[in-house]
């Protein structure tokens, strides 16, 4: 292990001819490491899932898990108190024409990962966000799920806003 915690074979060569009994020792600890390199690497998508709004819909356009984070910003009841819903009952996207888009759908149809920029509608407002839509294929090779992660653009566009802010101000200063 690293300093940072990272699995790393710095310093670790397996000999040209090792002795039969050390080859399998190298095999095994090769074979660790790379159980725990995945292992790691699913935890830290895991972590990063609880805070970032992430529903699963079902080829038959079932929503059925989403996790609280989605709950908290589309405001909608958990899945716990209303089971599996068609997901266009839970997520709703429009354009900033207000023309619908629906990059689930396209993600069913075009059986590829699609990414849009979109306002969520929360109610009568909303929300911009970034919806990636991920398939996730069956066994027929089409989708049978699609993952969808959604991320709040609002704190990015507040964030934008202080800054373009702070610059104006030193404009407006040196002159």
């Amino acid at each position: 292990l690293s300093p940072g915690g990272s699995i790393t074979t710095e310093g670790f060569v397996e000999p040209d001819a090792p002795e039969p009994e050390f080859r399998e020792t190298f095999q095994s600890i090769d074979k660790m490491m790379r159980r725990m390199s995945a292992i790691r690497k699913e935890d830290i998508l895991v972590k990063r899932l609880l805070n970032v709004p992430f529903v699963l819909v079902h080829r038959n356009k079932q929503a059925i898990f989403w996790n609280s984070a989605l709950s908290i910003l589309g405001r909608v009841r958990a899945l716990e108190e209303m089971g599996p819903i068609g997901y266009t009952n839970l997520l709703r996207f429009t354009s900033i024409q207000g023309k619908a888009v629906d990059p689930i759908e396209k993600a069913f149809t075009e059986n590829k990962e699609i990414s849009q920029l979109a306002l969520m509608r929360v109610g009568d407002d909303g929300l911009a966000v970034h919806a990636i839509c991920t398939p996730v294929l069956g066994a027929d090779h089409q989708s049978e799920y699609v993952m969808v992660h959604i991320r709040d653009l609002r704190e990015e566009n507040r964030r934008a806003e202080s800054e373009l802010d702070r610059q104006l101000e030193c404009v407006r200063t040196a002159i």
